[in-house]
């Protein structure tokens, strides 16, 4: 298969044989707040709604193919994304209950362009008021804004900035 195909394969047959749970096996474990490789803040997230999910696929997360949600979504099928590295780990519950249990982001250069970047963030709503403050200390345009995500562009210079504001802001919490 070519990248993401056994993500999509493995929901449209969990879709069509009414699974109760899709696991999808691979080599992290779970969705993390952001790139560990980029912040030293990044964490577990452990649950997340499928929509919340789709919105960070889109901006860029490349834990999961974002064609590999809409089946499980649309039968209501739990998918858990579990490490074949650390098989003792929770991983990360995405469903139609569920909500980010915490700061998520994703993103990086907006359609190409090297003047600006995209981030997108999932989020718990109560951390909504806290994050636009902190945000206060890059540069940045809000695009979208919403109880429980944002997009907003930044200076790609800024983009590194912006995830270790957001994160030390749900962090102070």
């Amino acid at each position: 298969f070519s990248r993401g195909g056994s993500d999509v394969t493995g929901a449209l047959a969990a879709a069509a044989l009414e699974c109760d749970l899709y696991e999808n096996w691979t080599d992290v474990d779970g969705i993390w707040s952001a790139d560990p490789r980029s912040t030293d803040l990044a964490a577990p997230v452990r649950q997340l709604g499928y929509d919340q999910l789709q919105f960070l696929t889109a901006a860029g997360i490349q834990v999961l193919h974002p064609d590999a949600v809409a089946p499980v979504a649309a039968a209501e099928i739990p998918l858990q994304i579990r490490s074949t590295v650390q098989t003792d780990l929770p991983g990360t519950v995405i469903s139609a209950e569920g909500s980010a249990d915490r700061l998520a982001v994703a993103g990086g250069p907006w359609n190409g362009s090297k003047e600006v970047s995209l981030l997108a963030a999932v989020y718990p709503p109560e951390l909504e008021a806290a994050l636009f403050g902190a945000l206060a200390a890059v540069n940045h345009v809000v695009l979208q804004r919403s109880g429980d995500r944002m997009r907003i562009l930044v200076a790609p210079g800024d983009f590194a900035a912006a995830v270790e504001i957001l994160h030390r802001a749900e962090n102070s919490r």
